[in-house]
């Protein structure tokens, strides 16, 4: 079984020494983006829980890295709000907001636009580690979870996640883009002494945000 977070720290160097070497040869370019997710998770079994999406925020710098005429890497350093909304039958409205400290890591084609600037897409991996974490509810806030980080030891979540990335957008000829990203994750977060046998929780989440090329 893979260390996710010996994986989320070998990404970070291999991020970091690819953005350096690159940028010697003057390849890199940076950037800046900011915007609102659309946060769900996918969660099994759903017989007494009905999710439904949270609205919270994405904040990123990354780098544009060309490795072709019209292909670069894209590796990045993002803080993330992921979660859910709930129904269920022992509470009603609850909310879940998770803070995640994320490495995406995405191969983007780039199609030129005659006098706009480009249309874009692509997809990766992404790699991330829970900060800190709530959950509200009428009569749930003060419950066992109470003010307690959900990442913490007898919290509700395992710090780790990992997922696929899916993006595309515009980069306009004066730097600014348009964004559009989906994240997929691909591991069970809940953690497995804290949910009854048999459930699991999968993060998903729609982005949309505007940036810059500096």
């Amino acid at each position: 079984m893979i260390n996710l977070k010996t994986s989320i720290l070998s990404l970070c160097f291999t991020t970091i020494f690819t953005i350096s070497g690159t940028a010697l040869f003057g390849q890199a370019k940076f950037g800046l983006k900011a915007g609102v997710n659309f946060a769900k998770q996918k969660i099994r079994p759903e017989r007494t829980i009905i999710p439904s999406s949270n609205t919270s925020f994405n904040l990123q710098a990354f780098a544009d890295i060309k490795i072709l005429e019209d292909i670069s890497i894209r590796p990045g350093l993002s803080i993330t709000g992921k979660g859910n909304r709930l129904k269920h039958i022992e509470f009603v409205n609850a909310t879940t907001n998770l803070i995640y400290l994320e490495i995406p890591l995405n191969a983007v084609i780039k199609l030129p636009i005659r006098r706009l600037g480009k249309f874009y897409t692509g997809g990766g991996l992404y790699t991330a580690y829970g900060l800190t974490g709530k959950i509200k509810g009428e009569g749930f806030e003060v419950g066992v979870y109470g003010n307690n980080n959900l990442f913490n030891e007898k919290g509700l979540y395992n710090r780790p996640d990992l997922g696929l990335n899916f993006l595309g957008g515009f980069e306009l000829k004066n730097g600014l883009l348009v964004n559009i990203e989906y994240e997929l994750g691909m591991i069970n977060t809940f953690r497995s002494d804290a949910v009854q046998p048999g459930f699991t929780a999968k993060n998903r989440a729609l982005s949309i945000s505007l940036g810059v090329l500096l």
